[in-house]
């Protein structure tokens, strides 16, 4: 096997472990405020409070969890050992909260329980998992190939959810009979077990290390225009463009009543996702992954309102299209972080990759914090009650938590996008000026002012 043959070996095991990340992940996302509200009768605006705070607490971990994996670079241990202990401690409590939820358990303090459980262990391999790409490969153009593959196993397990969860608790909640949520919890976290120690195998020791030996670790990275951008743009792109997937369940069973339709159009949407992911990783080796980018929200941007205009045996194919966008829109950020966090190893003589890493996490998660708080208390104000609302007021609201966001959103994205600074050629110079600087040998430099 040649060297570059064993490189895209590793960099697919590695993209492996956001199948078994994605599986959880996007399932808590899309279904588990329907299931708390629909399903277990909470109020909506008392479920999108505990989602919410949930998150918030969630950012927290993120941001200790990169701490943690920076000082574990700093001594010689790898971030693939996060990955080996917290995936079977997330797996279980996923599969405990689902079960729970499968039972009919309305009770709030299991659920919570089990939710905050799930959301720490969730953090503290989801970090050093991504902390690992900027290693994988060091290419600005390889990057681009590298988050298509992490977005292509990220679609199959939204694929999963959609096929199996989405219907399940959709048709449980217009028939008024329960969910067989427990056998999808114990698979999932199978999966998501195998899957992340697969990505662990894959883990190759950092070029550079980011810390220097001496002084205090950093909980917060430091900050330069482009990277306040990337932050902007996650912000966006987790509580604005996934509101349109996120608030799918709600309208196929509350603007148009049909049990199936959410399943059809996010199954749509995720082969877009995959459809696009191959149009958007191939753009991005020819241009600039910043005008990519950009070019990827303005196309979710008018796709989604165009959603509207489609009768709803057609909607399905809109939901091709406006995943094909966010595919773009989801994974080509990962790429461009990479990048800047070796501009700004050039720019500041020291490297804060898992710190920059978990902070851009906090604030996408932010985001959908943001978002599923807004649905809540959105579909509580209209007094939204569970399963056996309908009313004019109801179906408005979730026809414009399903388009507004996602289509605001999307053009405020396109611009940010296109401002970042850098690229392929940009990258390439950073790439020779840290190959002088390894050579050199780790960085010495003790002065920690104004560190956090």
């Amino acid at each position: 096997m040649t060297a570059a043959s064993a490189t895209e070996l590793r960099a697919i095991g590695y993209s492996a472990g956001n199948l078994g990340k994605n599986l959880l992940w996007s399932a808590a996302d899309l279904t588990l405020l329907f299931i708390l509200t629909d399903i277990l009768g909470l109020p909506p605006g008392f479920a999108g409070t505990v989602m919410m705070l949930a998150l918030v607490g969630d950012m927290v971990i993120d941001l200790s969890a990169g701490r943690l994996a920076a000082a574990a670079e700093r001594y010689g241990i790898g971030y693939h050992h996060m990955l080996w202990l917290f995936a079977p401690a997330c797996a279980a409590s996923f599969a405990l909260l689902y079960a729970l939820a499968g039972a009919g358990n309305s009770d709030p303090v299991g659920i919570v329980l089990a939710l905050v459980a799930f959301r720490v262990f969730y953090g503290l391999l989801d970090i050093p998992h991504n902390a690992m790409m900027p290693h994988v490969v060091t290419d600005s153009r390889a990057r681009g190939r590298v988050s298509g593959y992490r977005y292509i196993f990220s679609s199959i397990a939204t694929l999963l959810v959609t096929l199996w969860l989405a219907p399940e608790v959709s048709a449980a909640s217009l028939s008024g009979q329960s969910a067989d949520l427990e056998t999808f919890g114990i698979v999932a976290a199978g999966l998501s077990i195998l899957t992340l120690w697969i990505a662990a195998s894959c883990f190759r020791a950092p070029v550079r290390r980011s810390e220097s030996p001496t002084g205090r670790v950093r909980i917060l990275p430091r900050f330069s225009a482009d990277y306040t951008k990337l932050l902007a743009l996650g912000l966006l792109a987790g509580g604005a463009s996934a509101m349109f997937a996120r608030s799918m369940i709600y309208y196929g069973t509350h603007y148009l009543a049909d049990a199936g339709a959410a399943a059809r159009i996010l199954t749509a949407l995720v082969v877009g996702q995959l459809a696009g992911t191959i149009l958007w990783s191939t753009a991005s080796q020819r241009f600039d992954s910043r005008h990519v980018l950009a070019f990827a929200n303005a196309a979710s941007a008018i796709l989604v309102p165009g959603f509207l205009l489609l009768p709803p045996d057609l909607q399905p194919v809109g939901g091709f299209l406006i995943g094909a966008a966010l595919a773009g829109v989801f994974a080509l950020p990962w790429a461009i972080l990479s990048d800047v966090i070796d501009a700004d190893d050039v720019r500041f003589g020291r490297r804060y990759e898992p710190q920059a890493v978990s902070l851009f996490v906090t604030v996408l998660k932010g985001g959908a914090a943001i978002g599923i708080a807004a649905m809540g208390w959105t579909l509580d104000a209209v007094g939204y009650d569970g399963a056996g609302s309908r009313s004019p007021a109801i179906a408005a609201a979730v026809l414009g938590l399903t388009i507004i966001p996602a289509a605001l959103g999307g053009l405020a994205a396109s611009g940010i996008a296109w401002s970042l600074k850098g690229g392929h050629a940009s990258h390439a110079r950073h790439l020779e000026q840290l190959a002088a600087r390894r050579s050199a040998g780790p960085p010495t430099d003790t002065n920690h002012e104004g560190e956090i």
